[in-house]
């Protein structure tokens, strides 16, 4: 049947698939393209290599899904329902995948493999990352170790344990040969049975360490800026603080040759592209068009309320609250600064935190003050940040349509504040980041103002939605652990007498039926 003089399945064509393949083919060239460029051949940029090959392409997958279903997806039906948010994850896997394999495939195939006699000429080919050594020494008995402990799992279940370990090939010259071992740990266990299971797989590595063949292999890769190189680093400096300012090189054992894995990253490319295909082409087959709603898209009539129009109105200041826009801003633009210079996209640890910004209670002693502040703009990875930016936009715009932006900017300084300053006199240890202190501020301010009638009716429902949130999530909080109660409690005791104190300037709301005008 023809749709406006189109075949139905052509429309499918046009808004769904062909979108795709042209966001796959220009994102995926495009993208690796700029990454040899200025990663591998012109050596311009030293960041971490998870960031090129994960980070990077999953936030342009996921941005660019966003973007072409914003309101093409709006136009189709899928059993009588608008595509839901699994059909938008479902593409934004289909093409995140194969531009993750397509990074390991051009930071792989983009070098030869350099075969030298010993290590010995390992500083003139630096900017080469594969090498073939003929012989070469170790000395087990100078070898520098660290450890490094990641919190992980949906419930912060699980705790990563590595463990690295850096033994001297040339010493004079910097050239090290780098092994890690790993052991995950109930997270939710006691302190001193943590300690148990540790000291026991400490004793594990000894015994392993005691009869590793250093000589099993003879290809090994030349470490670039990773979480692997930053840990043996670490091990390093800890035993050679003198080595710190001198050029480092570290080789990695290789299990499997260059020709082979450049051979399996192309066969895995092929297939997940072609899985990718497969699946958007079943969402454009499965996909009904909705007369009215196509209608409306060809005249540019469709209304767009959208999540992913208010994040994007948000994000480019057109919400109405410019300094609530600047704050999620701002966080955005820490936490990316932080996984570009090899913080954990997902799980930050404690130095990493510490060297960024967070706040505790010897620091601020201590004299950095600043962290007072900067701590609420760190946040310990993606689900976090994720959280709390969703809760500062719908609290702040609210707070700030209320009080003005002025008043709001003077909020939000106040309750950071109050929010660290609780957190390091209630501990004496603990790291606290994150801007959760602030939006229990928020919370309690508009709680005040709600009960004292300074907030608009219209927006109160919003608001009852939002406080019944925060109330589940602060309840389900108190079972979790690793949260900063202290500094929750600080910010909201703060926000509701802040509340009551913008009371004595702000202006009630006036009823949308009251006349303002009245007979005489």
């Amino acid at each position: 049947m023809d749709f406006l003089g189109q075949p139905r399945r052509m429309v499918n064509f046009k808004l769904i698939f062909l979108p795709f393949l042209l966001a796959f083919i220009s994102l995926i060239s495009g993208y690796t393209f700029i990454r040899w460029l200025v990663d591998i051949k012109l050596h311009l940029i030293s960041i971490d290599e998870m960031v090129w090959d994960l980070f990077i392409p999953g936030g342009l997958a996921i941005c660019t899904t966003l973007l072409l279903t914003r309101k093409r997806l709006q136009v189709f039906r899928i059993k009588g329902s608008a595509p839901s948010s699994l059909t938008k994850l479902l593409m934004t896997i289909a093409l995140a995948v194969p531009m993750v394999i397509a990074q390991s495939l051009v930071s792989s195939a983009s070098y030869d493999l350099i075969e030298l006699p010993n290590e010995d000429d390992i500083p003139a080919y630096k900017h080469e990352k594969f090498f073939s050594l003929e012989q070469y020494r170790v000395r087990p008995s100078l070898f520098a170790s660290d450890a490094s402990f990641r919190v992980r799992g949906k419930h912060n279940e699980d705790l990563n344990i590595h463990l690295y370990i850096a033994v001297p090939m040339d010493q004079k010259k910097n050239i090290w040969y780098g092994i890690r071992y790993t052991k995950t740990i109930n997270n939710h266990l006691e302190e001193n049975e943590k300690e148990v299971l540790f000291s026991a797989f400490l004793e594990e590595v000894d015994q392993k360490f005691r009869n590793h063949d250093f000589y099993s292999q003879s290809h090994f890769e030349l470490l670039k800026k990773s979480d692997l190189y930053d840990g043996l680093k670490m091990a390093i400096d800890n035993k050679y603080p003198f080595k710190a300012d001198q050029e480092l090189y570290l080789l990695y054992p290789r299990t499997e040759s260059l020709k082979e894995s450049n051979h399996d990253l192309i066969v895995f490319f092929g297939i997940f592209s072609l899985i990718a295909f497969a699946v958007v082409g079943a969402i454009s087959l499965r996909a009904q068009v909705d007369d009215k709603s196509y209608q409306d898209y060809l005249h540019g009539e469709l209304t767009d309320n959208s999540f992913t129009s208010v994040a994007v109105n948000m994000l480019s200041f057109r919400a109405g609250c410019p300094a609530t826009s600047l704050l999620i801003n701002v966080c955005i633009a820490v936490y990316i600064t932080g996984v570009f210079i090899g913080v954990d996209a997902i799980s930050a640890n404690v130095q990493e935190l510490v060297h960024f910004g967070a706040v505790r209670r010897d620091l601020v002693l201590s004299g950095d003050y600043w962290r007072l502040m900067t701590s609420a703009f760190v946040h310990l990875g993606v689900a976090h940040i994720i959280m709390n930016t969703f809760v500062l936009g719908y609290a702040g715009k609210a707070v700030e349509s209320t009080t003005g932006t002025v008043s709001f900017l003077f909020l939000v300084i106040v309750t950071a504040l109050s929010s660290s300053l609780a957190s390091i006199y209630w501990h004496e240890h603990t790291v606290s980041v994150g801007i959760s202190g602030v939006n229990y501020g928020l919370v309690g301010a508009l709680l005040t103002l709600m009960m004292t009638g300074y907030l608009d009716k219209n927006k109160k429902s919003d608001m009852i939605i939002l406080l019944s949130f925060i109330a589940v999530s602060s309840a389900i909080s108190f079972f979790t652990p690793n949260i900063d109660h202290a500094g929750h409690v600080g910010g909201f005791i703060a926000g509701v007498i802040l509340g009551l104190v913008m009371t004595l300037w702000l202006s009630k709301p006036i009823p949308q039926n009251t006349n303002p005008i009245s007979e005489v």
